[in-house]
């Protein structure tokens, strides 16, 4: 006689997508629900999808409302909002910062580093 089928529940489904969105590795997730890999990808994909893009999306919100200025009116405080945002758009999408730095002759001498966020290349 086999193990009954995993049946997913409303709280399991909201469970894994907030675990997605807050980075959780699979393994942790199935650990949590308790269901192994193929388990966790059969009946919460859609889940383990949106969990991140959604999170994703609400940070490059959070970006458009600092850098529009929106965010402030609400009481924001640049530094401790932009470090998160940063964070986030580094760690979790792959952004990184640029700095170039200019040589000039045989000395090596840096006229600007500019700082920056830059996407990553699709």
């Amino acid at each position: 006689m086999g193990r009954k089928a995993h049946e997913p529940t409303d709280t399991n489904k909201q469970l894994v997508k907030a675990l997605s969105a807050y980075g959780a590795k699979h393994t942790d997730i199935c650990a949590r629900i308790g269901v192994n890999q193929d388990t966790l990808r059969k009946y919460y994909r859609e889940e383990l999808d949106l969990g991140a893009v959604e999170a994703n999306a609400k940070v490059a919100e959070t970006l458009y409302q600092l850098a529009s200025g929106k965010a402030m009116e609400r009481g924001a405080t640049w530094s401790d909002v932009s470090r998160a945002a940063m964070f986030w758009a580094k760690t979790r999408m792959g952004w990184q910062e640029r700095h170039d730095v200019y040589h000039q002759g045989q000395v090596d001498v840096v006229h600007a580093i500019e700082r920056q966020l830059v996407r990553p290349k699709d």
